[in-house]
């Protein structure tokens, strides 16, 4: 259950991000977005995030966002 769960996770973070590439769906709103685009057929704790931190980086705050992020972690790694 775990994995088809997971993979339904990952084909729900693609469809958003075909629709919102560059800008992502705002911060604090994946999950309602995933709601919205299965026009709210679960309840609502049934919609969670991808669990990949990039692509749900990448999925709320955009591209743009997720260049930054990459940027911070790599001036975090690089002083270790």
């Amino acid at each position: 259950k775990s994995i088809t769960e997971r993979e339904a996770y990952l084909v729900q973070a693609s469809n958003l991000l075909q629709k919102s590439f560059l800008s992502g769906v705002g911060i604090g709103n994946y999950s309602v977005a995933v709601g919205l685009a299965d026009n709210n057929k679960k309840p609502a704790w049934e919609y969670q995030p991808v669990h990949n931190t990039f692509l749900y980086v990448w999925a709320e705050i955009g591209l743009v966002g997720l260049v930054f992020y990459i940027g911070v972690l790599q001036n975090i790694f690089k002083g270790c």
